[in-house]
């Protein structure tokens, strides 16, 4: 949410913060309640699984970073496209440890 907040307001150098304000606020409740969820997934401890969705999580977002700044500067639809793909793979790897 912060890609699509941060390529926004280079875009719109007059916007509001509510805007961005909204997107973060969306991926705190993501965070918020996935936490309140998986309390016992966080107490077992990391494993291997762990660095691999750490790594996705890596790629995705420096990806999102790296090409956003050189090659698809001010484009709004990769920074959506790239947060959405932050989002599903964080919240998808986060349920699937939560339901072993």
């Amino acid at each position: 949410m912060g890609i699509i907040a941060l390529t926004y307001a280079r875009l719109a150098s007059d916007t509001s913060a509510v805007l961005a304000g909204s997107f973060m606020g969306v991926w705190g409740f993501i965070y918020l309640a996935s936490f309140l969820y998986f309390t016992r997934t966080d107490t077992q401890g990391f494993s291997l699984r762990w660095a691999v969705y750490m790594g996705i999580w890596g790629a995705l977002w420096f990806a999102a970073v790296t090409l956003s700044n050189f090659i698809f500067q001010g484009e709004v639809w990769f920074a959506g496209l790239m947060a959405a793909l932050l989002t599903l793979s964080t919240t998808a790897c986060a349920w699937y440890e939560a339901g072993r």
